[in-house]
């Protein structure tokens, strides 16, 4: 937490915490004609969830493009681009891709809350750096023999695929939607799935 505080304070971004915003809005960003504000909710109690919508709106600092206000459908559509765009910000600033990983590499038995616990998020978070990450593959090498697989999302795989085996295994099985039903194809029969998540 007092990384990304330092950082906000590093850039110039005033931070309000304040009592004023309804229960539904847990903050915003914003440009003013000289500085750039970020506004909490004071409702907010747990430092996790705090943590989370504060990287949220600082990526509206990184990723949000000024654009003309007018009321049109095109302004919901930038305003969901906007959006989305400081998500995966978040995600990535607070789960980073090596670290994140290198910790599932080096785990022998891995739960989903264990990770939102290691890297203090909410478990919406975790949820969306997974599909962020299988928008670029869906399979992501941990190491010699585990891969990471988001094929199959929600549910999350970490297997292992003896190295002489992976050039041989069909691209299909990384792919697959069905990977508990591609598994007991004879052909997988040396892949073992170390841990599922989810």
């Amino acid at each position: 937490m007092d990384t990304l505080l330092n950082r906000i304070k590093s850039l110039g971004i005033q931070l309000e915490i304040t009592n004023a915003l309804p229960q539904s809005v847990n903050g915003f960003y914003y440009r003013d004609d000289v500085h750039d504000i970020i506004v909490i909710n004071n409702a907010i109690k747990s430092e996790v969830e705090f943590k989370a919508v504060l990287s949220h709106e600082l990526g509206h600092y990184f990723t949000t493009e000024p654009h003309y206000k007018s009321n049109s459908f095109l302004d919901i559509i930038h305003t969901e681009r906007d959006e989305i765009r400081a998500i995966r910000w978040s995600c990535d600033y607070l789960i980073p891709n090596e670290l994140l990983l290198r910790t599932l590499s080096e785990a022998s038995d891995m739960q989903f809350q264990s990770l939102t616990d290691y890297f203090e998020i909410p478990a919406q978070l975790l949820e969306m750096k997974f599909y962020f990450m299988s928008l670029i593959s869906h399979k992501w090498q941990l190491d010699d023999s585990k891969c990471l697989l988001l094929s199959a999302l929600p549910s999350i795989y970490v297997v292992e695929v003896p190295s002489d085996t992976v050039d041989t295994v069909d691209d299909a099985f990384w792919c697959s939607e069905k990977m508990e039903t591609y598994l007991q194809n004879p052909a997988c029969h040396n892949i073992k799935v170390i841990y599922k998540m989810i």
